[in-house]
């Protein structure tokens, strides 16, 4: 807010670093989760960006990725489509298909789809932009971390978990390499152990959600902020399923208080009319 007010003092009406601290601005009001702040925000940023630098510059581009972002936050999403769908159109035209920027649009669609449960049409995007990423960037780059870990939670979402297994083991070497201090590291382990129970490989999926946690929990101050109680949430919560399935109640009782640090209610034994599911590992 500081920068923001000593740029608009001291440079031209939308100057470009006036019309960056304000977008700046406004995905920060996003991630606080201050949307009645950002949409107006990054709404008045955007038409001025595209008013002095015309609608196909990068800059307006990436404006209107980050209003439908906001939009999506705001559950808005209908009109976050809209302008994913616009977005990818003109950054294909203008960028090309292997710029990162095209990379991020079309992350931002498929994330768009999921949300709306049309993963028939997510799944193809993510796909093809994960085979561009690994032709274009280096191994383990975190782009490619993040595209692996979207595309293995919609794979799960639509019940493959046979492929989640197979994407995320062709690279679990180079998954695990990777600085612990990377978030994205432990998710793809969380999705790789949420894939392994529901294939009803239990000790793959015990190794997998546990690795996942402890790496999430030691590096959780580098999560955004807007994800963090989430996904430590979530990833206690899928090691509390597996238990229970596992038919290890006692077990199943210590990460639901684990979960319980994240928001979840602490139990003090087991639900009622626990039934455990005999499975083969």
């Amino acid at each position: 807010e500081q920068t923001l007010k000593a740029r608009i003092e001291n440079l031209p009406p939308n100057h470009p670093d006036t019309l960056i601290s304000q977008n700046n601005l406004a995905m920060a009001y996003r991630s606080a989760g201050r949307l009645t702040e950002a949409i107006p925000l990054m709404e008045q940023t955007l038409k001025a960006t595209e008013e002095k630098l015309g609608p196909d510059h990068p800059n307006t581009l990436t404006g209107q990725n980050n209003l439908a972002l906001v939009f999506e936050s705001a559950g808005r999403l209908d009109e976050a489509l809209s302008l994913y769908e616009q977005t990818l159109k003109v950054t294909k035209e203008k960028l090309g298909l292997d710029h990162p920027h095209t990379f991020t649009s079309e992350i931002n669609l498929a994330n768009a789809y999921t949300r709306m449960g049309r993963l028939t049409e997510a799944l193809p995007l993510y796909e093809q932009t994960l085979k561009a990423q690994k032709e274009k960037l280096p191994p383990n780059h975190p782009n490619i971390l993040n595209s692996q870990s979207n595309l293995a939670k919609t794979l799960i979402d639509a019940g493959r978990f046979d492929a989640v297994v197979k994407l995320i083991e062709v690279d679990l070497k180079v998954i695990d390499a990777n600085p612990k201090s990377y978030w994205l590291t432990p998710r793809l382990r969380v999705w790789h152990g949420v894939a392994c129970r529901e294939a009803k490989d239990c000790t793959a999926a015990e190794t997998s959600l546990r690795m996942g946690y402890a790496k999430l929990v030691a590096t959780h101050e580098r999560i955004p902020p807007v994800y963090r109680v989430k996904w430590l949430f979530e990833a206690a919560n899928e090691t509390v399923k597996l238990y229970v399935v596992w038919g290890k109640p006692a077990l199943a009782l210590s990460w639901r208080n684990e979960q319980a640090k994240w928001g979840g209610p602490a139990v003090a034994e087991p639900p009622e009319g626990f039934v455990p599911i005999d499975f083969k590992k």
